[in-house]
């Protein structure tokens, strides 16, 4: 599953008939690549455009977050939910093409890449 930037908890639970199982897990997610000063490899070139950006998740599970008030200090956030997405993917903001890709064998989801 990907995860955002940042750490979070995700707590899976489970019933089956009379019984219960609950698993609480911390995840942190940092981020090794220096920062880009010209960010538009991230952005689609239509900003209003409904297909996922460049390197999003295009097919499969994607987490919905809330981040906390703080999160520019702290890179906590919520994991609310998954969604399942099935989109396209927007050219970015130099024009070059992305296409919806498998990250890697078992991962369960797949993003937009550089073609």
């Amino acid at each position: 599953m990907p995860f955002h930037f940042g750490h979070t908890h995700i707590t899976a639970h489970t019933e089956s008939g009379t019984h219960i199982a609950e698993c609480t897990f911390k995840v942190t997610v940092n981020d090794k690549q220096r920062p880009k000063v010209d960010g538009r490899v991230y952005r689609c070139m239509d900003m209003d455009s409904s297909k996922v950006e460049p390197f999003g998740v295009c097919d499969g599970p994607k987490p919905v977050i809330t981040k906390d008030a703080d999160f520019p200090d702290t890179h906590h956030y919520t994991t609310d939910r998954l969604e399942h997405v099935s989109k396209a993917c927007c050219q970015d903001a130099h024009g070059a093409d992305f296409e919806c890709s498998e990250g890697g064998e078992g991962w369960g989801f797949k993003y937009c890449l550089p073609i």
